[in-house]
């Protein structure tokens, strides 16, 4: 057996010139070895098994190929006839007289006649091979990556060149290594650096890995920077350490799914993102194998992730063996060591110079442990969460107690004069009637009418800074708040014991501190009366119609409520619209001039005088625009910080909930008492600004990110809730709410963070389904309600709530001055009447 070409002269250019410097041994003697079934380098060589004799068929034992086939591998003769088609062809000689058979012609198989489909058994064994193969190259590719790079290490280029001496002293030694078994070959290859070369390239490869933060070891000072540590962890693993990330890359990407991408020209990203992932999480199981104590970011973070998704402790354990994560108990310290930083941040925050805001409120639960404890065989729980947020202390001053004058009445003249009125208020409910075609018709008022550019706005002067807020919750608190003496103990529990304030501090005698309690600041208006199932007459005003033409069950108390009442409302405004035809034209004068004729014809027209031709589902319609413009105000200043049209807002609400239909005392009496802080006497306009910012929370930190402080608390509750129904087995639901509610943020910021990198996005808010058509259809069934009738009565009728609220209001305060101990003056009674 000759030697190769490229080995012939190979004593011509110096000892083995030819061969690559940079190539594997067997990659330079064989050019045959590639990422096949024959490269012995690249592969686990199997055992020696005995050669089998082929087995020959009966019709083929005379034939001569199959003979000489037969003499080869040492088979005995069968004794069968021979096939009269062989022997035809084995008598029959060509023109030279020998005795070869003469070829047969192919003939191509039809369909029917192909091979059956393959059986399960089979499938397995290709999908096995399949896998084997690809672990199989992707090993190959880390060892001949490692070895392009072997000349850079002089320790084993000097064993190198002995091995490539030896191969270069004659075409013998080549002859020598081909005849050489797989496993002599094998012990040849780790003589001269062979594989522990590899080992050492992975083993620097993975100290890189190390020295990464991600990998690092778990620390609680760097929680706040969880997130920019684990996002693209993968990507940074396959950057630091190439040989090893793209090994483990071609070994966990699917193929086929990269392959059959819909778009050929581009990489399948979500592919490559998931690919990513996986090699970091096979690289942390690996450093955390290594060093259990120092590279344990990853898997600690993995663990009370899945404490926190209500893993049990058998789990636990068994995702421990696999180096997915540390020991049970060893998570359980970790969440301690969790709960005493959060502890110790808000004393911290609670005695430094932050100006702090917080809300408080009930939380009440069942516990199914019920007669587990002495004289209590009640299920159901109630204990108090509260929230403290950290305020903006370059663009607020501190709160003094001179900021409040306490005996200060309440003078009724007050707010009705401060209210908005003339083309400010005309101004802001025309931007509201614009914005119900907009919820409707977007690309229609966007691009059609006004050409790409915006819609008019309401011009404010005085809005909140966006900044992120802060926010920390506080421990449980085991008490309801329902009588004075607990509510008492909820405020020395939360600035005594959390905060660390102390009850003679000069501090308290200086300072303010606002807290938010059991206060709604979003208050739902629901003036339409229910349907009476009774009544023959069918109302198309009401909310219960409009929760069957769109779907919806009732109209509950919770945010599907506020949803439906904003839909109503756009439809009302466009049925109106569709009824006197002014929807035909799509320039901005004639949009303009149908916002104005819808303006005159909504605000403008007097409902309160009762005729023999009164429209009632007229009148009703009407009047919900007008009470549901007050609640358009209030949610569009709420969520843009804007204090100019939230205190506008707030007035409006304080006349309305003074009309004795409205039935809302509790509201009436507290509005009162919060517009006396923002919009009376009663307060500096720095404590009043205060006092507003203090009820709004942006945790986001964008424009048109706000929402109320209460509300942010009942994020916390749901938080806690959900946590609750995650757990499998009986435990102590009290003491479960005191020891997580701390961590709450902290396993928030790990469930987004790990859903985001790992795994599918999870969100506890579903995808807002858009409204419009279904809108734009009630719409055109409401359009003939628009259309006057005559004496068109329905069983409930709504009231203007306005109108009775301003005759109501003067009262109400009087009341409100009497209760509160406060003189009253006449002069003002009189002039607000």
């Amino acid at each position: 057996m000759s030697a190769p070409t490229e080995f012939q002269n190979i004593n011509s250019d110096g000892p083995l010139s030819s061969i690559p410097p940079s190539s594997p041994p067997e990659i330079a003697i064989n050019k045959r070895l590639r990422r096949d079934s024959t490269s012995p380098a690249f592969r686990p060589q199997p055992t020696t098994r005995p050669q089998r004799s082929p087995i020959l068929c009966a019709r083929c034992a005379a034939c001569p190929t199959c003979r000489g086939r037969r003499q080869r591998s040492g088979s005995p003769p069968q004794d069968s006839q021979a096939d009269p088609q062989h022997e035809l062809s084995r008598d029959s000689t060509d023109e030279n007289g020998t005795d070869e058979p003469r070829p047969q012609p192919r003939r191509r198989v039809r369909i029917s006649a192909r091979a059956a489909p393959i059986s399960p058994a089979q499938k397995i064994e290709m999908t096995y091979n399949t896998y084997w193969q690809k672990w199989r190259w992707g090993i190959g590719e880390f060892v001949q990556h490692s070895y392009n790079c072997r000349d850079l290490d002089s320790a084993h280029r000097r064993r190198w060149q002995r091995f490539r001496r030896w191969l270069a002293e004659s075409s013998a030694s080549l002859q020598i290594w081909e005849d050489l078994p797989p496993a002599q070959r094998e012990l040849m290859f780790q003589a001269f650096g062979g594989w522990d070369y590899v080992m050492q390239c992975l083993d620097k490869e993975l100290c890189a890995l190390e020295c990464l933060d991600a990998f690092g070891s778990w620390n609680i000072h760097r929680k706040e920077q969880l997130a920019d540590m684990i996002v693209g962890v993968g990507q940074q693993t396959i950057e630091t350490a190439p040989k090893f990330g793209a090994m483990l890359h071609g070994l966990v990407i699917n193929q086929r799914t990269a392959k059959e991408s819909k778009r050929p020209t581009k990489k399948n990203e979500k592919e490559e993102e998931r690919a990513a992932a996986k090699v970091a999480t096979i690289a942390a199981i690996i450093l955390f194998s290594r060093h259990s104590n120092s590279n344990n970011n990853i898997p600690v973070n993995v663990g009370l992730h899945c404490l926190d998704a209500g893993v049990g402790k058998r789990t636990i354990s068994i995702l421990q063996g696999m180096g997915l994560c540390p020991s049970f108990a060893t998570l359980k310290n970790k969440e301690e060591v969790l709960r005493s930083a959060a502890a110790a941040e808000i004393r911290r925050v609670g005695q430094g110079p932050h100006r702090i805001y917080g809300a408080w409120d009930n939380f009440e639960f069942k516990d199914h442990r019920q007669h587990e404890r002495i004289g209590d065989a009640s299920t159901f729980r109630s204990t108090t969460t509260a929230v403290i947020c950290i305020g903006d202390d370059h663009e607020e001053p501190t709160l003094l107690h001179d900021m409040w004058r306490q005996n200060q009445p309440i003078k009724p003249t007050t707010i009705v004069k401060n209210m908005i009125a003339g083309d400010a208020l005309r101004d802001i409910q025309m931007f509201f009637l614009r914005r119900a075609f907009q919820n409707v018709f977007p690309q229609l008022v966007s691009e059609c009418i006004y050409k790409g550019g915006d819609l008019p706005k309401i011009l404010s002067t005085q809005l909140i800074r966006p900044a992120a807020t802060i926010t920390l919750p506080l421990r449980a608190i085991l008490v309801n708040e329902s009588t004075n003496e607990n509510t008492i103990k909820i405020i020395d529990d939360i600035f005594l014991n959390q905060l660390g304030f102390e009850s003679d501090s000069e501090v308290w005698k200086q300072e303010l501190r606002c807290m938010i309690g059991d206060v709604k600041t979003i208050n739902r208006m629901q003036s339409g009366s229910q349907n009476d199932e009774t009544s023959p007459l069918q109302d198309n005003s009401t909310l219960q119609f409009a929760c069957d033409q769109l779907g919806r069950a009732k109209a509950s108390n919770g945010k599907i409520f506020e949803e439906l009442a904003q839909d109503m409302f756009d439809a009302k405004i466009i049925a109106l619209a569709i009824f006197k035809e002014w929807l035909k034209s799509l320039d901005v004068m004639a949009f303009e001039l149908l916002i104005n004729k819808l303006y005159t014809m909504i605000f403008k027209t007097d409902l309160t005088i009762q005729g023999r031709h009164h429209d009632d589902q007229y009148s009703n319609n009407l009047y919900f625009i007008r009470h549901m413009m007050t609640y358009q105000l209030l949610d569009y200043s709420v969520h843009h910080g804007d204090l100019y049209l939230l205190r506008e807002a707030l007035r409006q609400c304080c006349i309305i909930f003074q009309a004795p239909s409205a039935r809302k005392g509790n509201y009436a009496r507290e509005v009162i008492r919060f517009l006396d802080l923002i919009d009376g006497e009663a307060t500096d306009a720095v404590l009043s600004d205060a006092i507003l910012k203090s009820a709004l929370v942006n945790i986001k930190g964008g424009r048109g990110s706000f929402y109320p402080t209460d509300k942010h608390l009942e994020h916390i509750n749901l938080a806690i809730r959900n946590g609750l129904a995650d757990q499998r087995s009986s435990f102590d639901k009290t003491a479960w709410i005191q020891n997580r509610i701390l961590n709450i943020p902290f396993r928030q910021q790990l469930r987004d963070v790990f859903s985001r990198e790992f795994g599918k996005i999870s969100s506890e808010h579903h995808t807002k389904k858009d409204a419009g058509q279904d809108v734009f259809h009630f719409a055109a069934r409401l359009a003939s309600n628009f259309m006057k009738k005559k004496d068109d009565r329905v069983a409930f009728e709504v009231v203007d709530l306005e109108y009775e609220g301003r005759r109501a209001y003067p009262d109400a305060v009087l009341r409100y001055n009497i209760r509160s101990g406060h003189n009253w003056n006449t002069t003002d009674a009189e002039d607000s009447s």
